[in-house]
């Protein structure tokens, strides 16, 4: 009797182990049935993304192509721009030691040097050549009445360059040194320069003749110099400067063409790696489910 209640509770369990199976394998095929079409909608869209990682992949690589191309014309012409100004600049480094020693020498000056000048009863022929090129050069800064004079013939007249320097320059000796200090030296008339060549190539005209005249007019007559010889630097080099206007141009619209599509590589990389993680995430339901 014993034997057969113990194989009566065995039997007992197992039919309820199996009533218990039975339940779980109900709920697991109504969760089979609940999670297949997730399931396949996960993995129609694992591939789709897949799909599209590879489409933003080919477009990246395009996109990288493209930046890597204008950055090397960026680059260039960069590097074009570079050269073209430092061998402008090179040129004018020339001119401008001489210049910069001129304008020393105009601060070293006063009212006192130029009235020196201005008393002069008989000006010695440095002084008076140095006075008619200060006038030429500032003539139509200060508008300068020229006086005329009769020539030797009497027929003609003449400017007298020493009378208008007295008369204008050299009564206002401040108004005269600070016009030297802040003439307009990038924009000397080519007229200006057709009258001042004749003084230039003068040997009369050099510093070193003038300055055994008068202080005061070695450092106008210096100043004359330099600003001729700026004058012709300064024109050599304004092709260039229409090269390098250009080439900055040009510049300019590369690096606008660069940035957009440096900004559209940041998006097509940004839209990847989105697609990315959300390939992982399906990736990982995928598995779960």
């Amino acid at each position: 009797r014993t034997e057969v209640g113990g194989l009566r509770s065995k039997l007992q369990y197992g039919l309820d182990t199996l009533a218990s199976a039975g339940e779980d394998i109900a709920r697991l095929q109504i969760d089979l049935r609940e999670k297949e079409p997730r399931l396949v909608e996960t993995q129609k869209e694992v591939e789709l993304t897949m799909q599209q990682i590879a489409i933003d992949k080919k477009d990246a690589a395009v996109t990288q192509e493209q930046v890597q191309r204008q950055e090397a014309d960026a680059a260039a012409k960069a590097a074009e721009c570079k050269e073209i100004r430092d061998s402008a600049q090179s040129e004018l480094d020339r001119a401008l030691p001489m210049l910069d020693a001129a304008v020393e020498c105009l601060r070293e000056l006063n009212k006192t040097h130029i009235d020196e000048v201005r008393n002069f009863k008989k000006p010695p022929s440095g002084v008076i050549l140095t006075m008619e090129a200060a006038c030429i050069f500032l003539k139509s800064k200060l508008k300068l009445k020229i006086v005329m004079k009769a020539d030797a013939s009497g027929m003609k007249t003449k400017p007298d360059y020493w009378e208008t320097a007295q008369k204008y320059l050299l009564k206002q000796p401040k108004l005269l040194l600070e016009t030297l200090k802040t003439y307009d030296r990038s924009n000397i008339p080519d007229k200006v320069i057709e009258q001042i060549q004749p003084y230039i190539t003068r040997e009369d005209f050099s510093v070193k003749k003038v300055e055994s005249a008068s202080v005061a007019c070695r450092a106008i007559c210096m100043w004359c110099h330099a600003m001729y010889q700026f004058h012709h630097v300064n024109k050599a080099v304004q092709p260039k400067r229409i090269r390098l206007k250009a080439a900055e141009d040009d510049l300019e619209t590369v690096m606008v063409a660069l940035n957009e599509a440096r900004e559209s590589m940041r998006q097509v990389e940004e839209r990847l790696q989105g697609l990315t993680e959300k390939f992982e995430a399906l990736v990982a339901e995928s598995e779960s489910l």
